[in-house]
């Protein structure tokens, strides 16, 4: 399979057992996920969960880690919902603050997905593939690296302008793995990136505009699932209404 990334650019993936779980229904439909839950206002372009798992897989793929932090790499983000994490504020068991509805419904998705079978079929443990401590490289709190945090950053920059190709090469190149962690090879990369990392973080990721988004697109959501009607359908309707009450339009 080879892919084009807005990232890495050209990808080949040969690895049997990689392929297999692309092909397989819970990866396929991270493909119609936008990574946020909603696109506008902030971009024209649109990162998909399928082309983020992808490129966490990569990224580790590409600084030599095992197999087994690849597929967890890759798989990490199948249990989000449509709507990604405007969900939170619609469903049980999700947290508006934390953002967690999928990281505590994920064990359970997993498992009841044909992943157990493929990995099994390859000699993996779906048990130990599921346990984060295993994986330092895949999954770490803030304010420490990780393949997630870098990919998800590296792609938010990218369609908001603020890196080039050769930004992000040269991010890369200066990226090391010492003792089972992500470090800079040199200060002035580590700084120029903390520094864009806090600056996305304030204006996108934290900013009042998404979480009044987040807000706004789970209302009307949680609307379509009380009257018992597509979320599509009341998209429009309610999509102006919310814009509105929370002026951002």
């Amino acid at each position: 399979m080879t892919i084009s990334d807005r990232i890495y650019g050209t990808i080949e993936i040969n690895e049997p057992l990689i392929l297999e779980l692309l092909a397989s229904p819970a990866m396929l439909r991270l493909k119609n996920i936008d990574q946020g839950g909603y696109t506008k206002p902030f971009f024209t372009k649109i990162i998909y969960r399928f082309e983020h798992s992808i490129g966490v897989y990569w990224l580790l793929k590409k600084y030599g880690t095992s197999l087994e932090e690849q597929v967890a790499g890759l798989i990490h983000d199948v249990s989000h919902s449509a709507f990604s994490h405007c969900i939170d504020y619609v469903l049980e068991g999700g947290d508006g603050g934390k953002q967690n509805h999928q990281d505590n419904i994920f064990n359970d998705f997993v498992k009841k997905s044909n992943i157990p079978e493929i990995l099994k079929k390859y000699g993996l443990d779906i048990n130990y593939i599921l346990d984060d401590k295993n994986f330092p490289l895949k999954e770490r709190d803030l304010p420490e690296l990780c393949a997630d945090r870098i990919d998800y950053f590296l792609r938010t920059a990218s369609i908001l302008n603020k890196m080039t190709s050769e930004e992000i090469n040269h991010f890369l190149d200066n990226l090391i793995i010492i003792n089972q962690q992500w470090v800079f090879k040199r200060l002035k990369p580590a700084q120029d990136c903390a520094e864009l990392f806090l600056w996305i973080n304030k204006n996108y990721w934290i900013s009042i505009t998404s979480a009044a988004m987040h807000l706004a697109v789970g209302e009307y959501l949680a609307y379509a699932l009380q009257k018992n009607i597509s979320p599509y359908q009341t998209y429009i309707q309610q999509t102006k209404k919310c814009l509105i009450k929370y002026s951002l339009i």
